[in-house]
């Protein structure tokens, strides 16, 4: 019981809480449908693109996170200038997500249909009781 209490403790202690603002890029003109709330972990993962993905807690599915439908369409081989760096809500915009997991509820919009076994496109337009772990 004392590792337990003390794992907590420390993990509490690398940690800060932070609540994110809304996306509007990300969701304006968005279907109801095209709207989800997931718990996750959000990270950079190395290779493929994009680089930022969210992993819904409980499973094995990944998001791969885009700024909004338009930078999925850069993603996509459009012609645009797509940064790579995508618009987050709030204060996700001020961490170094290189450095930093985040855990929290997000309210993603689905920018494609699922397809088992693939990673889903996805933007964030909300994120909440975000746990920030260094």
């Amino acid at each position: 019981m004392k590792n337990a209490v003390f794992a907590v403790s420390l993990f509490l202690l690398h940690s800060s809480s932070l609540h994110g603002a809304v996306n509007p890029s990300c969701k304006a003109g968005a279907p109801d449908a095209s709207l989800v709330r997931v718990h996750g972990r959000l990270n950079v993962y190395d290779g493929g693109y994009p680089n930022l993905r969210l992993w819904q807690i409980g499973s094995k599915h990944l998001f791969g996170i885009y700024s909004d439908p338009a930078d999925f369409l850069c993603g996509r081989g459009t012609a645009c200038e797509d940064d790579g760096d995508p618009k987050l809500p709030g204060d996700l915009i001020h961490l170094n997500l290189l450095e930093s997991t985040v855990y929290g509820d997000f309210e993603i919009r689905l920018l494609e249909p699922l397809k088992p076994g693939h990673m889903q496109a996805a933007c964030i337009v909300e994120a909440e009781h975000l746990v920030i772990q260094r």
